[in-house]
């Protein structure tokens, strides 16, 4: 119980005090493709915290604007990608 109180605390946090609603308006659903690996992580964690996964990936999405907006910014690395064309 104690981790999903300090889930909780710091899903708060990141909405600003606001258990629901995004201080931008009114929420919009938003769809993520995950691999069969992610989705069993994710469902690991949103079992080990006592969250359901919709908390999880709110929580990891605003965790992350919230770092970007204080400049942290991810490492991205550029990569060529050639593809054959058939006419």
């Amino acid at each position: 119980m104690a981790k999903k109180n300090q889930v909780n605390a710091a899903y708060g946090v990141i909405m600003g005090g606001k258990a629901g609603k995004a201080s931008g308006g009114k929420p919009a659903p938003v769809g993520v493709a995950l691999t069969a690996d992610e989705l069993l992580d994710l469902e690991t964690i949103a079992a080990q915290e006592g969250v359901s996964r919709h908390q999880v990936i709110q929580y990891a999405i605003r965790d992350f604007i919230l770092r970007y907006s204080q400049g942290e910014r991810p490492r991205i690395e550029i990569t060529e990608v050639k593809k054959l064309k058939a006419d």
